[in-house]
């Protein structure tokens, strides 16, 4: 049954690449969904199809079957324009690399979402208040440290007011000192505006910040499980090692 307060469904989604006369499968019948303000972690080890999951949901490339339903849209048939308008208005992205334009500040690169829209005085403040980014919002990417660059990438995210906020990896850049600090902005953006959430990351320090993990292996997902399940996110790692140790014992008495 659908839930009334879900924002991201993902049924049966396949995808598959070409090597040569074989065809590889990087995702072989995902499903999984997401309520309003829930924070998500997909792990896996490189290779295991966690990006290419990511940029089917945010509609970077098309999916070979499957359904990919965001408040209700199902965008899985979406040509290129469509789904360039649907980007545009309902989702935001956040990567490992910060993707931010070296000749403009902190509050231009921003606003770079908006394209030409406007944004009220106070909507910006607010913003650049809770990323802690007003004595910042002057200054170039280059006068920035890596975890003030995160967070302008975060903002310009938000901007829009999107319904999904998609992260891949954001911490492989920083610091273990602010690699916490983007952890901690992530849940409070969960908690405190009910923002949803689907990150990528194969860290469990960073996984533990999510409500819930997703583990994803040879392009399935395997296990799910609570981080409440966890008491700190050292458990976490064991509990994911657990998992990825089964799933290959598994596969080898196949």
């Amino acid at each position: 049954m659908k839930s009334d307060n879900r924002t991201l469904e993902i049924r049966s989604l396949e995808k598959y690449y070409s090597h040569g006369e074989q065809k590889i499968a990087a995702l072989d019948g995902v499903s999984l969904a997401v309520d309003k303000g829930d924070f998500v972690a997909i792990m896996g080890a490189s290779g295991s199809g966690k990006s290419t999951l990511l940029h089917l949901i945010g509609g970077l490339t098309n999916a070979d079957r499957g359904e990919i339903i965001i408040n209700g849209t199902d965008i899985s048939g979406y040509g290129d324009h469509d789904l360039t308008l649907f980007r545009r208005n309902h989702l935001g992205f956040v990567f490992q690399a910060y993707n931010l334009m070296p000749f403009l500040t902190a509050e231009e690169n921003i606003k770079l979402p908006l394209l030409g829209k406007k944004v009220t005085d106070s909507q910006l403040e607010k913003l650049l208040d809770r990323l802690g980014l007003k004595d910042r919002r002057h200054h170039r990417p280059d006068a920035l440290s890596g975890g003030e660059q995160q967070r302008v990438a975060i903002a310009r995210a938000l901007i829009t007011e999107p319904d999904v906020l998609l992260v891949d990896e954001p911490t492989g850049n920083l610091d273990s000192v602010a690699e916490e600090d983007i952890c901690q902005l992530l849940r409070q953006l969960c908690d405190e505006q009910q923002c949803t959430i689907a990150m990528v990351t194969h860290e469990p320090a960073v996984a533990f910040a999510a409500d819930r993990v997703h583990v994803l292996s040879d392009g399935k997902i395997v296990d799910s499980f609570a981080t409440s399940e966890c008491d700190n996110e050292a458990e976490l790692a064991v509990k994911y090692q657990q998992i990825v140790h089964q799933q290959k014992q598994l596969t080898k008495t196949r």
